[in-house]
């Protein structure tokens, strides 16, 4: 392990955010007004107007630190599932999320299952945690749950799996066990 942290965490690209809609115009020649960018959760309708009304009255509050701990937000969600409030934890994110479970769950060297084409962050959360990331390929461009059952039951029989990141959606369009499949977009 070198001062600057151990050579795992060293390993992780650092992140290549894509291209905003302007420079994607001039390099295509196209007009910004007929490009739709679906990624980094923005919405192409623009700010909605509760969003802007809720802005607007947190704007009042900008002087207090706000509630870390999301009370009001996890005695609604409590409520809402009829769970313990200490149930809940909330972050940043799903990122932030899967971050804090594979920090709190894996440990260096242990394994961490995962689909071919899921989300970015599952390899990332196991490298950043030094764990053995296992990619199943993907079969029809979703997830093949049998080879990832071998998997997990072939990593446990060797040395315990630690976690299995298994994403309900894949690439906007598949679902864990799809019935038939789905048309591409």
């Amino acid at each position: 392990m070198s001062q600057f942290g151990p050579e795992y965490v060293r390993a992780i690209a650092p992140y290549q955010a894509g291209k905003p809609i302007s420079e994607v115009a001039r390099e295509f020649g196209l007009d910004e007004a007929s490009i739709v960018k679906l990624a980094s959760n923005e919405n192409p309708f623009g700010v909605p107007e509760s969003a802007k009304k809720a802005m607007a009255q947190a704007a009042a509050e900008l002087g207090r630190y706000p509630d870390a701990n999301g009370f009001e937000l996890k005695a609604a969600l409590a409520k809402r599932y009829d769970v313990p409030a200490d149930w809940i934890t909330l972050g940043n994110g799903s990122n932030d999320i899967l971050e804090i479970a594979a920090h709190a769950f894996v440990q260096k060297g242990q394994s961490v299952v995962y689909s071919q084409y899921s989300f970015a962050v599952y390899a990332l959360a196991t490298q950043g945690v030094g764990a053995r990331g296992i990619n199943v390929p993907a079969k029809d461009y979703g997830h093949d749950l049998d080879a990832m059952a071998a998997a997990w039951a072939s990593e446990f029989t060797l040395k315990g799996w630690r976690m299995r990141f298994i994403r309900s959606v894949t690439a906007g369009w598949a679902i864990a066990k799809p019935t038939r499949r789905p048309a591409r977009p």
